[in-house]
């Protein structure tokens, strides 16, 4: 674990983030690694735990992101939300993937421990292994995408995944996606349709995609201004991640407003405004990464 030691009278160990309760630490001191002390010491080992706190199961999976029923095959990442804060642990011992059939699919996602979580840790990101989704990548060329178009993929959260109080899951959870073709294109802001909304209201502005994007990167991407000014408000994505609103906390002025996007945003497969995320050939030139964000103007009348 990553954390921080001190040794005096004794050996003292700080984790850089708590210990989860109910979970089992194994704890292991070799002597022999102390310059003072004889090589022939013996390490020692010891099994500790926080206990339990005696409640009852309540935090669940509350979505999976994608929302949509359909993904495409070269999906690159998912999102797990849950009820309630969860506990450390990551989830590469806790989601399976299992095809129609019922067969498991082995190494869809990246082997990482690392940390995946938002900061309220109830939203677990789900990296798919990019180098079996890109083509003439290694892992591809052995093994090929993990996600086949025509066929269906089922999502499996296990109900032993701890929350922030070491307790499972109610239920284990279970959704399936149908997959379809890859999504290969680059974002185009010029092919998304903004509904302005009326002056003198807080009627929200709606922007309309014209596939889904990343659900995630969708809530840190958009904002609106008015000159060169923020303007104060709340967004929200909407169903199978295809629109965003934005609900200003001031009526709304007549006249010029810019919808500002941050160029980190992608749709599912990993594409950004301008940028496909792999090149289809050798011969593709490679367009500059985008730096800068890019607005698109509305009219509030």
């Amino acid at each position: 674990m990553a954390g921080r030691y001190s040794v005096e009278d004794s050996l003292r160990f700080w984790p850089s983030f708590p210990f989860d309760a109910g979970r089992e630490y194994e704890v292991r001191f070799d002597p022999s690694k102390l310059s003072r002390v004889s090589l022939s010491a013996r390490a020692t080992a010891a099994t500790v735990s926080i206990p339990g706190s005696g409640r009852s199961p309540s935090t669940a999976v509350s979505a999976v992101y994608p929302t949509s029923d359909v993904m495409p095959e070269n999906l690159l990442r998912m999102y797990v939300q849950f009820s309630a804060p969860m506990g450390q642990q990551g989830g590469r011992d806790h989601i399976s993937f299992f095809d129609d059939s019922g067969r498991e699919v082995p190494d869809v996602v990246v082997p990482l421990d690392t940390d995946l979580w938002n900061a309220e840790r109830t939203r677990y990101t789900v990296i798919l292994d990019p180098g079996r989704v890109k083509r003439e990548i290694l892992p591809n060329r052995d093994m090929g995408r993990a996600l086949h178009d025509g066929g269906g993929i089922t999502i499996v959260v296990k109900r032993d995944w701890p929350d922030a109080h070491g307790l499972a899951l109610t239920s284990e959870h279970r959704r399936r996606f149908v997959i379809g073709p890859p999504e290969e294109h680059a974002l185009n802001t010029m092919q998304w349709r903004v509904a302005s909304p009326v002056a003198g209201t807080r009627d929200p502005v709606t922007v309309t995609f014209p596939k889904p994007l990343d659900f995630g990167l969708l809530q840190r991407s958009l904002s609106v201004q008015r000159g060169a000014s923020n303007i104060a408000g709340s967004g929200r994505v909407g169903a199978a991640e295809i629109w965003w609103q934005f609900v200003p906390d001031s009526e709304w002025q007549r006249g010029p407003y810019m919808l500002k996007v941050e160029p980190i945003l992608e749709d599912v497969a990993g594409n950004r405004i301008g940028r496909a995320f792999e090149v289809l050939s050798r011969g593709d030139a490679v367009p500059a990464e985008r730096s800068m964000p890019v607005f698109v103007p509305f009219i509030v009348k």
